[in-house]
Formats: C-alpha cells, structure tokens, sequence
C-alpha cells in the first residue's frame, strides 16, 4: 500500500446550462440561457495506492482517494435571452470564496515499468466524480484523463 498527496494548480474552463447552475436561496432566471466559467483551482489529493506484485521491472496498481478544490479565482459569464429575442450577458469574479474540502473521489489504475532503482514511468488513467457541487453555481464536475508521470527516487540506493 502506498500513501500520496500533493498539490495541482489547474485552470477549469466549462459551459453549463441553467438547469446544472444552483443559484444562491433556489432564485431562477428564465432567460438565462448559459453560464461560461472559467476557474483557477488548487486540488489537494490524498489518495491509496495498491501495488499488485512486481513482475521484473513492472507492475500494475489500482488507486483510490478524495480530494479537496480551493476555488482561487472564479470568472462566470451569463448569458441571456430576452422574450424579444435580444442577447445580453453579465460577468462576475469571485475570488477565494469557495473552498471545497474532501468534495472529489478520484478512481485510477495504472502500470509502471523501472527503467532503473532510482526511475520508474508511471501511466495512470483515471476518472474524477464529484461528491457535490463545487464554485459560485454547485456545479458537478468530473473529469477523466491519464496521468503520465516520471517517479525518480534521487536518495534511492543501488541493488548488488
């Protein structure tokens, strides 16, 4: 078993509809058509790993954990339709307001293959869901991607 956590510094850009968009005390707005985002965020993992046995200079693992978003600056454009059939858009920014702790499961399995005692690459797919809502409108963001990652043990010794 294995134990990590660290800090990521990302840029969420997303669109949303009005119905995915919680506004503060339920209020709704019927022209309303989409909301644009886009949200510098900090993400703290902390995540267990499970490291299958080691074949030669390779193996296979499987990861589970929960994460915390620390919205730094959030940037919201709305856009509207009046019954006239006139578009119009309101902007607001919201900074270091919205603070989301243990809000995130991350699920991701992966493989690595030693290229020597000191460096190992490491491939991680993995898929984000979120627990509630996050930013000024609770939206529900997941993500999904792969993690490419170069693990080098610089105080690691040499095997004889």
């Amino acid at each position: 078993l294995k134990i990590s956590s660290g800090l990521y510094v990302s840029k969420k850009v997303y669109d949303a509809a009005p119905y995915q968009y919680k506004f503060p005390n339920g209020a709704t707005y019927p022209n309303l058509k989409e909301i644009n985002a886009d949200c510098n965020i900090y993400e703290i993992p902390l995540n267990v790993y499970y490291n299958f046995k080691q074949h030669k200079k390779h193996n296979w693992f499987a990861g589970a954990g929960l994460s915390s978003l620390l919205m730094k600056k959030e940037h919201y454009n709305y856009q509207y339709k009046t019954p006239a059939g006139q578009w119009y858009s309101y902007a607001r920014t919201v900074t270091n307001e919205n603070n989301h702790y243990f809000s995130v499961v991350t699920l991701s399995g992966g493989y690595q293959y030693k290229l020597s005692n000191r460096i190992a690459l490491v491939a991680e797919p993995y898929v984000k869901l979120p627990l509630g809502g996050v930013g000024a409108g609770k939206i529900k963001l997941n993500s999904s991607g792969i993690l490419v990652t170069a693990a080098i043990k610089p105080f690691a010794t040499s095997k004889k």
